[in-house]
């Protein structure tokens, strides 16, 4: 049976969990965790990856942030588009549109965005020592998920060199990462200077940053509060069309028209799902919840038991 927080079982699906190619009026949303900042724009905090209740650590999304100023004041809307799941979207078709149109600058306005959503523990957030200890939704941009791939994917030299995988999704082996960002020349934030680093239990001055002390807790935390990445596989979830073309139509009133063109999609693997069945070819999207094992001595068999119970 497969280990819990094995990344080999995590990632065994048939799709590349960093493959960049996939076929999501964001509200404050108190499940996501965001980084807090002084007042030159830096900020920092030590985070640890975990998966889900369901063993999926990647939900790759596609995000919409449209902006425009309308008698001087701005409006905008910001949220994670229905196209994420192969629903068409107002957004998206004015895209569409334009850029069909050969008005490309202009269709710059209405570009999506991917974005990747995981979950995190918070280990030590300086500003908002309120975090610590808590599990967040955390949304990561191409960049960051670069990093992680970096870290967990051996290279050909790593290989030779029989070098172990950084197992990022794994509490129980310490690694964790220290989320920095800082404000770039272009004004825009940046977290070029995040790093994984590994704590030891051997170590006195690491200890209060290890976050679980065994398996057993970790997965005890994990299935009780943790979020479930399958949340955005659920139409329920995203603003129905008539909303967010009303929504298009307040941010941008003077192009109202509508747009009879819309795109065609088909939503491709959404999450990262491990094997706890031995079904080695199950499809990511396979919803058939495993068979129930009995309670084992051992590590891993007792981390399967509770993720089956």
């Amino acid at each position: 049976m497969a280990d819990f927080f094995d990344f080999d079982s995590l990632t065994q699906t048939n799709s590349d969990p960093f493959e960049d190619s996939t076929s999501y009026v964001s509200d404050v949303d108190t499940r996501f965790y965001t980084l807090p900042k002084n007042k030159d724009g830096s900020g920092e905090a030590i985070i640890c990856f975990i998966p889900d209740q369901n063993q999926k650590i990647f939900k790759k999304v596609f995000k919409f942030n449209i902006s425009n100023f309308v008698s001087g004041k701005k409006r905008f809307a910001n949220y994670f588009s229905p196209t994420t799941i192969g629903q068409p979207d107002p957004v998206q078709e004015r895209w569409q549109k334009l850029w069909n149109d050969g008005l490309k600058d202009e269709a710059k306005k209405f570009s999506r965005t991917i974005r990747y959503i995981t979950n995190i523990k918070v280990i030590k957030d300086p500003l908002n020592p309120e975090n610590n200890g808590k599990i967040f939704l955390y949304e990561m941009s191409q960049s960051l998920k670069e990093k992680i791939k970096n870290a967990v994917e051996l290279s050909e030299m790593d290989k030779q060199l029989n070098r172990p995988r950084k197992e990022i999704f794994n509490p129980t082996k310490g690694w964790l990462m220290k989320l920095t960002c800082k404000k770039a020349v272009n004004g825009f934030t940046t977290y070029d200077d995040s790093e994984f680093f590994n704590v030891s239990p051997d170590d006195p001055r690491m200890a209060a940053l290890i976050p679980y002390k065994d398996a057993q807790s970790a997965i005890d935390d994990i299935k009780t509060n943790a979020h479930p990445l399958d949340w955005f596989d659920n139409p329920d979830n995203y603003k129905t069309y008539e909303e967010l073309k009303e929504k298009l139509e307040w941010v941008y009133p003077s192009e109202n028209a509508s747009v009879s063109v819309k795109e065609t999609r088909t939503a491709e693997p959404d999450v990262v799902s491990a094997n706890i069945a031995n079904t080695a070819t199950a499809s990511v999207s396979q919803t058939t919840p495993a068979t129930t094992v009995a309670p084992a001595a051992s590590a891993d068999a007792l981390i399967d038991s509770l993720l089956n119970d």
